[in-house]
């Protein structure tokens, strides 16, 4: 057992000297890379167990004892022992800087959580890793089902492409072969129609799936990309509303984190809105710039953040509240409240927008088929008719 344990530390030295060499500002090997994706999943368990380890009574002292106690008491492989060798090496490197200690491996806003819980000791540090915990896991929820409608919708989208496409190119052939005797441009207005969009198809279906391509990728961008008054009107609607509540969500769980743990210690709204601006991305951004921008002119703090990104059901319960215990005492309260308003609307959101989505491509995949069932049937009227007259 002696040497087994001598056998991994050496191992966790020969990798402390493997990360060190690549342990630059910006860099991050391809491995750790891979390996923080695969962590993912497993951050807000993390943050509790690391929150547990550094509080009063533990045998873990230091945030290293930690990761390299970590490094060894998992597999080498692992996506833990990994990160805990690379987090180890950067965090020697940077001299206990947690922002650099953590860069690029964990979301930017959490690495800004623990960056700025510096500023008020281990304990802060220790509540904020209690509180991202119990965010995570509520984000991670809205994060799952805006992606099981993202995928719902792709998954419509391409299921009603392939029988607008492709099924007409295999069933009108098959359809004129069986009844050959009679002549296509004498028959009903749904089988000309039909010919004439096989046609179309043949001639132009190439663009069709550079333009579903374009679109899709537009409709991604825009979630964070696309701001302007038009955006503002369009985030009452679909999966613009449902990115709208999740973004919101993400906005009002960390800046309660932050005001509950660090507000004690002389922490600003402004500097937790600013700090969240350092790494939003345009979307967001354009809201904390005017809730910066009202502070300026003299706004009260809690009247710069009605910017549009909380719906107003959620606003009046996040008003209530703080106007009732203050700004502190009272965002930390009402965050948890309009927190758990707002899982449940992305979640319900979430849901009516994937059926309406599958419900759309049933709908084109029977339209399809009433269709040709009508090209059929003239085809058949058709040959009867032929047939009388012989």
């Amino acid at each position: 057992m002696f040497m087994k344990i001598l056998g991994r530390q050496n191992s966790l030295n020969a990798a402390h000297q493997r990360t060190e060499a690549t342990a630059q500002p910006g860099r991050l090997p391809l491995g750790v890379r891979w390996a923080a994706w695969r962590f993912s999943g497993e951050r807000s368990d993390y943050y509790d167990y690391v929150a547990s380890s550094l509080s009063a009574g533990s045998r873990h002292r230091s945030l290293l004892d930690l990761f390299q106690a970590d490094a060894i008491r998992h597999p080498p492989r692992s996506a833990r022992a990994v990160l805990s060798n690379w987090w180890a090496s950067r965090y020697l490197a940077s001299g206990a800087n947690l922002g650099e200690t953590f860069e690029c491996t964990l979301p930017v806003e959490d690495v800004a959580c623990l960056e700025m819980s510096r500023l008020a000791g281990q304990q802060a540090l220790v509540q904020i890793l209690q509180s991202m915990s119990n965010r995570g896991t509520a984000l991670e929820e809205c994060r799952r089902a805006f992606l099981q409608t993202v995928l719902a919708g792709v998954i419509a989208m391409a299921t009603a492409m392939l029988v607008m496409t492709i099924f007409p190119l295999f069933t009108l052939k098959e359809l004129l072969n069986a009844f050959s005797s009679v002549d296509p441009q004498q028959a009903g207005t749904a089988t000309r129609s039909l010919i004439a969009w096989v046609h179309w198809l043949q001639s132009f279906g190439f663009c069709l799936p550079i333009v579903l391509a374009g679109a899709t990728g537009w409709v991604v961008w825009s979630l964070r990309g696309w701001v302007g008054d038009t955006r503002d009107r369009f985030d009452g609607f679909g999966i613009w509303r449902l990115e709208r509540d999740r973004q919101a969500l993400q906005f009002l769980s960390l800046t309660a984190t932050l005001i509950r743990n660090l507000g004690p210690h002389g922490v600003s709204l402004r500097a937790i809105v600013e700090m969240q601006l350092a790494c939003a991305q345009p979307w967001i951004a354009r809201h904390l710039m005017k809730m910066l921008a009202m502070m300026d002119l003299g706004a009260d703090p809690l009247d710069a953040m009605n910017t549009g990104l909380l719906d107003v059901d959620s606003w009046a319960r996040l008003n209530d509240v703080v106007l009732g215990y203050g700004l502190t005492q009272g965002f930390a309260q009402a965050g948890d409240r309009v927190q758990s308003l707002l899982v449940t609307r992305v979640n319900r959101q979430g849901a009516t927008l994937r059926w309406l989505m599958l419900l759309l491509s049933a709908l084109i995949v029977l339209l399809m088929g009433a269709w040709h069932a009508s090209v059929m049937e003239e085809l058949r009227q058709a040959m009867l008719l032929g047939l009388a007259e012989y």
